[in-house]
């Protein structure tokens, strides 16, 4: 009998401090588990803050990669590009008088080109050119749309509508080149439009001759207006402005050679225009 009370003593002694020890141990009645130590998970409260952390830091503690995120837009609607380049204005529009002087040093003021077409003496009744006015009461007011190529100037007031461009006409339907070592020369009139080119009978306010409307180079800084005659070869002739003092009026012409014009015409000179606008 002492043996097996020693038995059942040395069984107590062994189990009994184990069962005291464990922190895990079984409520027999629910069957759950008691005061287990249980790992946050990766979106639980002590992680949402997690969300807010770079790639580089949550997967230094063990944390998956944030998921991407994309900008989304409404139906019809693109982002707005910073290096979107803005749209292409044209060319710009200008307009004004054409003032007239001296192409030479001193620039003495001549007058403007006028709105009022100037008979031809000893012409056809209706052979009309553009001549100069010394009033600008009576300038014509012309409107430019400068471009890299030869462009035409369109008279806003005075020319026959049928005509609205300053163009050349040649005084023959034979003298229709501007070359070194002639006289010839090419009156300024009303002309209707044409393509830049050799001169071609459209129509214009000199007479059934060949004439051409796209002629016209513009300086912006300095607003000089320059002419370029196109021969009949294609070719651009060497093209000035000048006067040629009339009986009742000084006509406007483009010449290819001053100083053969000038033997030709006593009394001629170069002129230089430039665009006016009296703001």
């Amino acid at each position: 009998m002492l043996k097996v009370l020693q038995l059942v003593f040395v069984i107590l002694i062994v189990f009994y401090p184990t069962s005291l020890a464990s922190p895990n141990s079984f409520n027999i009645d629910n069957k759950k588990p008691r005061n287990v130590a249980v790992s946050p998970s990766p979106e639980s409260s002590s992680a949402i803050g997690s969300k807010q952390l770079t790639n580089a830091v949550r997967l230094a503690r063990g944390l998956p990669p944030r998921a991407p995120q994309f900008r989304r837009f409404l139906p019809g609607i693109r982002p707005r590009t910073s290096n979107a380049s803005a749209p292409d204005p044209g060319p710009a529009t200008v307009s004004g008088v054409i003032q007239i002087t001296r192409f030479d040093d001193d620039g003495e003021f001549v007058g403007y080109v006028s709105r009022e077409l100037h008979a031809i003496p000893g012409s056809a009744a209706n052979s009309q050119t553009l001549a100069i006015t010394t009033k600008l009461s009576t300038a014509l007011t012309a409107k430019l749309t400068p471009t890299d190529s030869l462009f035409e100037i369109t008279a806003l007031d005075g020319l026959n509508p049928s005509y609205p461009f300053l163009g050349g006409a040649a005084t023959s339907a034979t003298s229709v080149d501007l070359v070194s070592g002639s006289p010839n020369f090419v009156y300024i009139t009303g002309s209707s439009s044409t393509d830049v080119g050799p001169p071609t009978v459209v129509g214009n306010s000199y007479g059934s001759v060949p004439s051409e409307s796209p002629i016209w180079n513009y300086d912006k800084s300095t607003r000089e207006i320059t002419a370029t005659w196109i021969n009949a070869d294609k070719t651009s002739a060497p093209t000035y402005l000048s006067a040629l003092p009339m009986a009742n009026s000084t006509s406007l012409v483009l010449i290819g050679d001053p100083a053969a014009f000038n033997a030709t015409y006593p009394g001629s000179y170069q002129l230089k225009f430039t665009l006016t606008t009296f703001k």
